[in-house]
């Protein structure tokens, strides 16, 4: 979904709670405050009226027989019921109550203008509201809402106590006042919120369709920028605006420009750069090839420098030319101990006229060589050494007793 639509619906939907909010909360506290108003009006209507009902002569009617206007009491309250529902036109019913020991709710003075419609004393309340569920009126009140009659009258009830000269609770005055006009108020109220809420859709539509113009160039960029970073260098936004997203445009564009030519800059750069790497990568392929053949070359010469040459029958010779250091007298053990194993050699000569030196490392190392070839069970003689090989023997303290010598290789051969 383009970032425009989600801005266009996300203030539609706003403007719309909202719209609908303040329709619905006008609507609601206009219905409250008429409401209040009705029922304001009939709870003075039931104070003032109440005082005209005598609680004693009330208390005397307590049977049918006692519904005639024989009856003074009967007939005196009937007579000021009638004078205060003439009171008002708004009253449609005027009655009392009074429940019974078997908690039903019976009439005991009822007054109509029609006085074949009147109810008897003792006769079942034919409308029981919610307070009268309740039970228990000991002050007046009235009902929170009107009640919409089968004959499809709103009427609205309200009651008051009725107390004896004991002071006792003898039944209830109850009023009904006609809340039509209030009804009537009520819709009237609920069309004018649903028409400013339709107005208020209209003027929403109209202002989302203009957001959404403005905001369209904003997905413009996007998809632009988009398209950019997946690599279309090419990418232009085409906005001929005069205002900041006018502008926003002209330096994306400019943006795109200079990163196009960035781009086929360092690839232009990054081309030579492997050029170069390639040929910097051949020479170290044949520089790795030339010291790999110096390796082996100095291998081959490393085993040719300790040739290990039979003369005799389970003799052998290793002729040593040139300086003796401490890596040259470690190859020396393994040569020896691989001609001694080969050849099966008793004895061994290690020829020392061509060296004309041996540092005190590589000493220590020859005496560990005759010490391996011993253990072999071969015997080994040194001939041909140097004054400056006896000194480096002497000064690191080998045990002369244990080194067989010879001034030559002739006369190593000789040696019994």
């Amino acid at each position: 979904m383009k970032l425009s639509t989600k801005l266009t619906l996300a203030y539609t939907v706003i403007v719309v709670v909202v719209s609908a909010m303040l329709s619905l909360t006008l609507y609601l506290e206009l219905r409250r405050s008429q409401r209040e108003v009705i029922r304001d009006q009939l709870g003075d209507i039931l104070n003032l009226a109440v005082t005209q009902i005598d609680g004693s002569f009330h208390s005397l009617i307590v049977s049918p027989s006692d519904s005639s206007v024989n009856n003074t009491f009967y007939r005196i309250i009937q007579e000021n019921l009638a004078t205060i529902q003439g009171t008002s036109d708004a009253i449609t019913r005027i009655y009392t109550l009074r429940q019974q020991a078997d908690q039903r709710v019976v009439y005991v003075v009822d007054y109509q203008p029609d006085e074949q419609q009147v109810a008897t004393v003792g006769q079942a309340v034919d409308i029981i509201t919610p307070l009268l569920t309740n039970g228990d009126i000991s002050a007046t009140m009235v009902e929170e809402a009107p009640l919409n009659l089968p004959s499809g009258d709103s009427v609205l009830y309200g009651y008051a106590p009725i107390y004896d000269p004991l002071g006792r609770q003898d039944g209830a005055l109850v009023i009904a006042l006609d809340a039509s006009s209030v009804i009537a108020s009520e819709i009237r109220a609920r069309n004018q919120a649903l028409l400013i809420f339709a107005i208020t859709l209209v003027v929403v539509g109209v202002l989302g369709f203009w957001l959404r113009r403005q905001t369209t160039p904003i997905g413009d960029l996007l998809n632009g920028a988009q398209r950019l970073t997946q690599g279309n260098l090419e990418q232009r936004v085409q906005i001929r605006r005069k205002d900041d997203l006018g502008a926003l445009a002209s330096a994306f564009n400019t943006m795109a420009d200079s990163l196009q030519a960035r781009i086929i800059a360092e690839q232009q750069a990054l081309g030579e750069l492997n050029i170069s790497n390639q040929q910097l990568h051949e020479r170290t392929h044949t520089l790795e090839q030339a010291i790999q053949e110096q390796q082996r070359l100095s291998e081959t010469v490393r085993k040719l420098s300790l040739p290990v040459i039979p003369i005799a029958d389970q003799i052998i010779v290793v002729p040593l030319i040139g300086t003796v250091d401490a890596r040259r007298s470690a190859d020396l053990i393994e040569t020896l101990l691989q001609g001694v194993a080969t050849y099966r050699s008793r004895v061994v000569l290690i020829d020392f006229t061509g060296v004309p030196t041996v540092d005190e490392a590589a000493a220590e190392l020859l005496l560990q060589a005759l010490e391996a070839t011993h253990l072999l069970g071969a015997r080994t003689l040194l001939v041909g050494i140097r004054p400056a090989l006896a000194e480096t023997l002497i000064h690191i303290g080998a045990d002369l007793h244990t080194i067989e010598t010879a001034a030559t290789l002739q006369d190593g051969c000789f040696v019994p």
